[in-house]
């Protein structure tokens, strides 16, 4: 089934599709034919499969999208996914992968933002016709499960935790990390303490 949305020229992030008889594309400066393949096929559907997580079912459903919209992180910092899916209630983001994959950096602002966001590699037509090739491109960005990964959330909370106490303790000052570290010893040496003397 296919949409008949077309792009508006706003860029934020509640950035919504007009209706119209035919499906326009834009994209940004520089970016490959084949993110333009990607935007277009998704332009033109309503559903994709993916990988299941938490509060997504193996299909997500949407009704308009936004291309490269603007996003300011809760860090202040502003990024621009390539994709954005709405549904009713829901957003999720979608990054072509080609030559270059998400960087951490920018999965960082993912995941300060709380925007779900899925990679899909289309590298292996990275060298090829688009043309000749269009079924599997097309099957790959809609159906494929292989071909997506997560960015944001993460497979498990408790990788969430661990990567947000990583996180907090690498924005920390040197003197901030030395306390920190010193008290860390102490516990330790405190609950070896105790686990030696229930031996004697």
């Amino acid at each position: 089934m296919e949409s008949n949305i077309r792009s508006s020229e706003e860029s934020t992030f509640t950035n919504r599709f007009s209706h119209s008889s035919k499906s326009k594309c834009t994209g940004g400066q520089g970016e490959s034919e084949l993110h333009k393949k990607a935007k277009e096929i998704l332009e033109k559907q309503v559903s994709i499969s993916i990988p299941k997580r938490q509060d997504f079912d193996s299909t997500f459903t949407y009704n308009c999208i936004s291309l490269e919209p603007s996003i300011q992180s809760s860090s202040k910092k502003q990024f621009r996914p390539d994709i954005i899916l709405h549904s009713d209630n829901k957003k999720l983001a979608i990054e072509v992968f080609v030559t270059h994959r998400v960087s951490d950096e920018k999965a960082k602002l993912y995941k300060n933002s709380e925007l779900p966001c899925i990679e899909i590699d289309l590298s292996d037509y990275h060298h090829k016709s688009i043309e000749n090739n269009l079924d599997d491109i097309r099957y790959t960005i809609l159906d494929q499960l292989d071909s997506k990964i997560w960015i944001w959330p993460l497979e498990s909370q408790e990788k969430d935790i661990f990567a947000a106490i990583e996180e907090l303790f690498l924005d920390l000052k040197p003197w901030q990390k030395l306390i920190i570290s010193f008290m860390a010893c102490l516990g330790i040496c405190w609950l070896y303490q105790k686990v030696k003397s229930r031996f004697k």
